[in-house]
């Protein structure tokens, strides 16, 4: 037997009346599961681009990146430590000179055991 129209109607009335929110609640929100994922996704790219080049940097040994559910919405985390305020310097300008796409974090301690943001 085949679906009368009423049915057609009554089914895209019902996808349209659950569809439409969803949608505007996905694009409108400023953070929602979906915008955080792909954050993080774009955060993960960022680090197998950059982690190479950061990993031959001898001062930058104790630092690791990784992608965090923090932030505004997603965001790349650096942690670790490093000797002086001089490295810690040194490591945000290498950082900011990938531009990265997602807001990045810092969770970087000196070496004296002093803690910087």
């Amino acid at each position: 037997m085949k679906p009368s129209k009423g049915f057609w109607v009554a089914l895209g009335c019902g996808i349209a009346a659950v569809g439409i929110p969803f949608g505007l609640f996905v694009w409108l929100t400023p953070c929602n599961g979906f915008k955080q994922h792909a954050n993080m996704r774009t955060a993960e790219e960022i680090i197998h681009t950059i982690q190479p080049q950061l990993a031959q940097e001898p001062r930058f040994a104790g630092v690791e990146l990784v992608s965090y559910t923090g932030g505004k919405c997603g965001c790349l985390l650096v942690h670790g430590s490093v000797a002086s305020d001089g490295d810690l310097a040194a490591l945000k300008a290498f950082i900011d000179v990938s531009k990265p796409a997602v807001e990045v974090k810092y969770s970087v301690t000196l070496g004296d055991g002093g803690g910087h943001e």
